[in-house]
């Protein structure tokens, strides 16, 4: 989940809406078409996207998704303004058409792998990152220190009197 104030410069359901790419590298034991999801916080418009997979091969994944400029309502504040989903194996309800905004809770894409289906199968991802524009950029890392100075912003002491 990503936080609103996070996704304010993106302009969600505005015209001046911009494309994102979202970047990530993974590795499963099942081969084949896997899938995911982009949300907004009330799980009312989705993006499903699709990626395909070797066996045990990590590979690197750029998905661009299109702006959405309908008028949808996104949360621009502190609370979940973007969901990232990787689907593990949703049933048929919860699936649609990928490449394209649907107006539903999809968490995956028609068709694709059902990992939960391949009894001892893995999934593995690492460095997921989520920018405006049509290229992702490298993985930003960052320092334990500045990770932990970020998360501080939710963090407060409560003393018992």
């Amino acid at each position: 989940m990503i936080e609103g104030y996070n996704i304010q410069r993106m302009n969600f359901g505005e015209s001046g809406c911009k494309s994102m790419t979202l970047s990530f590298t993974v590795r499963s034991s099942v081969a084949g078409t896997h899938s995911g999801a982009i949300q907004n916080s009330a799980q009312n418009r989705s993006y499903p996207f699709t990626y395909t997979l070797s066996a045990d091969t990590w590979t690197d994944i750029s998905v661009t998704i299109p702006p959405i400029t309908d008028g949808s309502s996104w949360n621009e504040t502190n609370g979940v303004g973007v969901r990232v989903v990787f689907d593990m194996g949703t049933g048929n309800a919860t699936r649609g058409t990928a490449g394209q905004w649907n107006s539903a809770q999809n968490e995956g894409a028609t068709g694709s792998v059902r990992i939960l289906e391949t009894n001892g199968a893995t999934w593995e991802v690492t460095k997921v990152q989520l920018e405006v524009g049509t290229e992702g950029t490298d993985f930003e890392h960052r320092s334990f220190a500045e990770e932990l100075a970020l998360c501080e912003r939710y963090f407060q002491i409560v003393y018992a009197r």
